[in-house]
């Protein structure tokens, strides 16, 4: 038998095997990027005598050169910057454009806005005051009324009798009829709905109506009402409105009435709890006084009117009594002839007849409270030291100012003479003029 001389080649040490490349220390073998031709340096290409064996090694992959592991490493430490998202791209937009939006938006409210105001500080002037207002008609300042009061005191009963009481009460009557007065004689009769008459016991003047600012003010004037016959059918209960028989037919009818201001009591036939004469007649003297200092303050009591009582003609009616319970209440109603007069009105009569250098067409306000007004023959004196202010109508102000240029201001403002001090202010600042609506322009008044 021939014997087999074949044996295992093996390489000397200057060439390379298979067996002596060392296995890849990562878990994962990658497979290097095929270098660009520049970067391989030429090899010396080595030839192997084939070895057989009947045991064959399982082949393993060659493991990248030296300079294909800085490659390989590189590329795993460089990123590729990210492209934004399309998403948050247009998310941005949409914010830019909503701001965008607001601001336009924003000065389209501010353009059409404006701001306007007129702020005044009027004159002021301490004057003595020393006029006569004509009451003979030929001054129609003053308005002759006649005033009623009443006053009540409650005293303990001290017997009984029989009698026959009327009720009474006040209304107020209204004029809707004329700016001039109208007079109502004495027993003037006033109708209830349900048909029942009440009387006045004296003859009354009401006042007309007055406009203000367009709108009428009826004339109005409280008085009291008797019952035209004793009984408790009488007394009344809740609003009740009164119609005048005497004008039935006429235009007065429909436009002088009257309601009345409370209830209206005291109707009685019967047996009733009374008081001694002796302390009636007491009670009366307290009564008369109490309502002669009521008069006395009625002149400052309205903020529209000044009412200055005549009290020469100072009367009193019959002293009413009332049981209640154990008690009698004694009321007294008292009646004044007076002149009214509009505060506003009066206060520019004294404020140009008082004020050096006013004109009748200036307007003033003043505190009636301070001047003293005395009724004689000749018409109602009026004398006293008071501090006068010239007034300015806003309405009147902001009508001179509306729609007018900036230019124009000092000549508006030039064309008052009530003025201590004036500005008028427009905003924006680029605004040339003042709004069209007089509404929109603020006047402040300072004091």
């Amino acid at each position: 038998m021939k014997k087999n001389f074949l044996q295992d080649v093996v390489p000397s040490s200057s060439k390379r095997s298979i067996r002596d490349i060392p296995l890849p220390n990562h878990k994962e073998v990658r497979t290097p990027r095929k270098p660009k031709m520049r970067d391989v340096e030429p090899q010396e290409e080595v030839f192997e005598t084939p070895t057989y064996s009947s045991y064959e090694e399982p082949q393993r992959a060659p493991e990248p050169h030296a300079y294909q592991r800085e490659e390989v490493e590189e590329e795993e430490e460089y990123e590729a910057p990210r492209k934004p998202h399309k998403r948050k791209k247009s998310g941005s937009k949409k914010i830019i454009m909503a701001v965008g939006i607001g601001v336009l938006i924003f000065f389209a409210i501010l353009i059409g806005q404006t701001d306007a105001k007129i702020t005044i500080t009027p004159k002021k002037t301490t004057a003595e005051v020393a006029i006569v207002i004509p009451t003979d008609g030929t001054n129609k300042l003053a308005t002759k009324t006649q005033l009623s009061k009443s006053a009540s005191k409650t005293l303990p009963a001290t017997g009984e009798q029989q009698v026959e009481k009327q009720a009474s009460g006040k209304i107020r009557i209204t004029n809707k009829h004329k700016d001039a007065p109208q007079e109502l004689v004495k027993n003037t009769r006033f109708q209830a709905p349900n048909g029942l008459i009440y009387r006045i016991r004296d003859s009354i003047v009401i006042p007309g109506y007055t406009m203000n600012g367009g709108t009428m003010v009826p004339g109005t004037l409280d008085v009291e009402v008797f019952a035209d016959s004793a009984g408790e059918d009488y007394n009344t209960s809740g609003q009740v409105k009164f119609t005048i028989p005497g004008f039935s037919g006429k235009e007065q009818f429909d436009k002088i009435t009257a309601e009345n201001i409370g209830d209206i009591t005291g109707g009685y036939i019967g047996i009733q709890k009374v008081v001694s004469d002796e302390a009636k007649e007491q009670a009366r003297k307290d009564l008369e006084q109490d309502l002669q200092n009521q008069f006395s303050q009625d002149q400052n009591q309205s903020t529209e009117y000044v009412l200055v009582p005549d009290m020469s003609t100072l009367s009193f009616g019959e002293l009413q009594d009332k049981a209640q319970g154990d008690s009698v209440v004694l009321t007294l109603t008292a009646r004044v002839d007076a002149y009214s007069f509009v505060k506003k009105d009066l206060s520019n009569f004294i404020g140009q007849n008082s004020i050096s250098g006013a004109s009748t067409t200036d307007t003033f306000t003043l505190d009636t409270s301070k001047l003293a007004f005395l009724i004689g023959e000749d018409g109602i004196k009026v004398s006293g030291t008071s501090l006068i202010t010239y007034a300015t109508e806003s309405e009147k102000l902001q009508k001179d100012f509306a729609g007018k240029k900036r230019s124009e201001i000092a000549k508006i403002i030039d064309g008052y003479s009530s003025f201590e001090n004036a500005k008028a202010e427009l905003k924006p600042f680029w605004k040339s003029s003042f709004p069209e609506d007089p509404s929109k322009i603020e006047v402040i008044i300072q004091e």
